[in-house]
């Protein structure tokens, strides 16, 4: 899967009120966000399970075959034209913030070949690539997420709100790799109540 980007030190506690506070404050959880799911990563990598409240009841090897999947997904384009993938389209509230650790490619990526390879997190060198996979891992896989969890909602529901706006090609491609996954761990956090009709098998 690759190792994390090298985590930089969250700013300190902005002061004062208004948007570029509210925006201060969610660039530090961004920070702390990213630190905590790289040091998860690296554990899981030496062989230690996630913490089963935050990533669900999952062994390193399940955790890190389910965040590879979902990385790929963010960073590959499932359009059939050129078009940035979601890490590169991230939500507005998100964007908004200027973080350094958000970054674009200079050029769109080509159409989506199915008979062709998924983009994964050890093929990406960029750091300003790499962190935008890892926040998607982390926005919909971890429990809670306050960043885009104004009301404490929580997977499924989470999951399918930032979701349902993305190309059905890569949701699709997704869906299929949830097969791969433990099934109780999809049934439990990735309740199929929440998935869209038109992306049900």
């Amino acid at each position: 899967m690759g190792h994390c980007p090298r985590s930089r030190s969250p700013p300190s506690r902005p002061r004062g009120t208004g948007v570029a506070s509210r925006i201060a404050m969610v660039t530090i959880h961004i920070c702390i966000r990213h630190a905590h799911s790289c040091a998860t990563y690296r554990r899981a990598i030496a062989g230690e399970a996630p913490d089963a409240v935050t990533w669900g009841p999952l062994c390193a090897d399940e955790f890190l075959r389910i965040v590879q999947d979902v990385t790929s997904w963010a960073l590959t384009n499932f359009e059939a034209f050129r078009a940035r993938p979601a890490t590169e389209e991230l939500p507005m509230g998100i964007v908004g913030t200027g973080s350094p650790y958000f970054g674009r490619a200079y050029w769109l990526q080509p159409p989506f070949d199915s008979n062709g390879t998924v983009r994964t997190l050890s093929s990406v060198n960029d750091p300003a690539l790499r962190c935008p996979a890892l926040w998607w891992a982390h926005v919909l896989l971890a429990e809670m997420h306050r960043c885009c969890n104004p009301s404490q909602m929580g997977p499924p529901a989470r999951q399918w709100h930032l979701l349902r706006a993305r190309c059905p090609a890569g949701l699709h491609w997704l869906m299929e790799r949830m097969r791969h996954w433990p099934s109780d761990y999809v049934r439990r956090h990735w309740d199929p109540s929440g998935i869209p009709s038109s992306y049900r098998s």
